[in-house]
């Protein structure tokens, strides 16, 4: 019976990977309605990264669009700087990979910095998400991250976290707000932690003013942007910016819709 209910989870799980794959090649491909509003250039915004930092994108894929619909944000991607003009992603169709820092240009973008890390925690972390390098994207994650959000019997949120998780959980696949999440849960940096709270059934060791880690695989772009142990950094606020010496168009009286 064990035997062949570890069948039935194998064949589940290929299945989902399966129609996962077949979706991402639809679902890679850009919008064409995308907008910038970002005016930093590249060459400020690696100055500004600093390693640990994340970067958040605002993808222009039709995944991103999903992402954004499902999570309520308008963060649908993350990478990781692991060095001086190093980015690390987890990417749909090409996996964990190190990217050009020109790949996300044209693309309105958010540096999320961890608060209070190290030189060596940095260092730990970054150590962590370049040691999945070569890992293959979680397409499962595509089917997971609607089932997750979709309308489902009455139970609460978190009987529903200890129900569901992202992904296949397969140690050679990644996604990329989950492997980052873990990057720093192993160093027990809190992104959004969970409260041990009065009434709960928890470890005896475990006060109600006590932390608990949120899983990994329950994570998502919008978490590191919505987190208070992330500090928002702005490239143009150390620049010299001087918004005087911007060029606007003349004004014809007619807004310009967006």
């Amino acid at each position: 019976m064990v035997a062949a209910l570890g069948t039935l989870a194998l064949m589940h799980n290929r299945l989902l990977r399966a129609i996962g794959r077949r979706m991402a090649s639809y679902l890679a491909a850009p919008r064409r309605d995308y907008s910038r509003f970002s005016l930093t250039n590249t060459e400020l915004l690696m100055d500004t990264l600093q390693s640990g930092d994340i970067l958040l994108i605002e993808g222009n894929s039709r995944l991103s669009r999903v992402i954004q619909l499902l999570t309520q944000s308008t963060w649908s991607h993350a990478c990781i700087c692991v060095g001086p003009n190093r980015l690390v992603e987890a990417d749909l169709l090409e996996g964990v990979i190190e990217i050009s820092s020109d790949k996300y240009a044209s693309n309105n973008s958010r540096i999320c910095r961890p608060i209070g890390l190290s030189p060596e925690d940095r260092k730990q972390v970054s150590s962590f998400v370049c040691g999945h390098l070569g890992y293959q994207y979680d397409t499962r994650n595509i089917i997971d991250l609607a089932r997750w959000f979709l309308p489902v019997p009455p139970v609460s949120r978190k009987m529903r976290e200890r129900l569901i998780g992202f992904g296949s959980g397969e140690p050679t696949r990644a996604i990329c707000s989950t492997m980052i999440a873990q990057a720093f849960q192993e160093l027990d940096f809190p992104i959004l932690p969970l409260y041990c709270e009065d009434g709960e059934s928890c470890p005896p060791t475990i006060s109600s003013s006590t932390l608990r880690h949120r899983h990994f695989t329950h994570f998502t772009p919008r978490d590191f942007d919505l987190s208070p142990y992330f500090e928002v950094i702005k490239p143009l606020a150390g620049s010299g910016f001087d918004y005087r010496e911007m060029q606007w168009a003349e004004d014809d009286g007619e807004s310009t819709p967006l």
